[in-house]
């Protein structure tokens, strides 16, 4: 297997934790059905009671592929707990191609057949037919979708090493697709630099896929191979998330997060 996964951990309440629980179980069970040998990174902040929890599934019967679990002491957001999590894989100095990297609510459904193999054929049929090298593709997002529809403006078909076809979309821009669960070529990855840390919540995505176009990378949808991103039924985080999410989405790297965290730990300290 030619790729890594990468998955931030954020669990402030019970909710939060038991999707996140939730995600990383599915991903093993997922694994586990379709014989894939998968290394993985996982790692973020969560709340004392909560991680020992995550300590017993990673280091349970998936430990063999375990690259890291690392906890962090503070709510640094998506964007630097990934760039985190990738630095610990590089300095295993392990040998792989893609990350897939998943919010920490993504569930993977054993009915998406054979993910990993599909998306890699994607990444290489596509440098043929888009004439440069592959840099990203979105999961189509079930349930609660969010890709824009101008994904839909091109698509093409490759044929993957199953007798299938697989439909593959994407803009005419950098825009629109939705992150939640990404596909990268390591070498787009390297040379983005990773995400643009902004804040804690901002748009790592939006940001990452303006890079990877920025620097001759090609960007789409695999229309079919999809994930479930789950619906937000928390009314009010969802309000406070989409104020500072668009505040912060500047694409200025921030050297200091300290007063974006103590804001996000306000939060939760007043909803827990």
């Amino acid at each position: 297997m030619d790729t890594i996964f990468v998955q931030p951990i954020f669990a402030p309440d019970q909710k939060r934790f038991e999707r996140n629980l939730d995600s990383l179980t599915s991903f093993f069970k997922y694994c586990d059905h379709y014989k894939y040998d998968v290394k993985f990174a996982v790692g973020g902040w969560c709340k004392d009671e909560y991680w020992t929890k995550f300590v017993d599934l990673v280091n349970g019967s998936y430990a063999k592929n375990k690259v890291t679990l690392l906890r962090f002491e503070n709510n640094y957001g998506k964007a630097a707990v990934v760039n985190s999590l990738y630095a610990k894989v590089k300095e295993k100095n392990i040998d792989f191609k893609y990350m897939l990297t998943a919010d920490s609510d993504i569930v993977f459904p054993i009915e998406t057949e054979h993910m990993f193999d599909r998306l890699e054929d994607v990444a290489v049929k596509s440098v043929p037919i888009r004439k440069m090298p592959f840099g990203m593709c979105g999961l189509q997002q079930l349930g609660h979708g969010c890709h824009f529809q101008t994904i839909y403006q091109n698509e093409y078909t490759i044929d993957n090493r199953f007798g299938n076809k697989d439909r593959i979309v994407y803009p005419h821009a950098s825009s629109g697709i939705a992150g939640g669960c990404l596909f990268f070529a390591k070498d787009a990855w390297d040379k983005i630099g990773g995400y643009r840390v902004q804040g804690v919540y901002a748009g790592d995505d939006a940001y990452a896929l303006v890079d990877i176009a920025r620097n001759g990378y090609s960007y789409q949808v695999a229309d079919k191979i999809g994930i479930i991103h789950p619906h937000e039924d928390d009314a009010e985080y969802a309000k406070w998330k989409v104020k500072v999410c668009q505040r912060d989405t500047n694409g200025i790297v921030k050297q200091n997060l300290d007063s974006y965290i103590n804001e996000a730990n306000d939060f939760w300290k007043n909803r827990t």
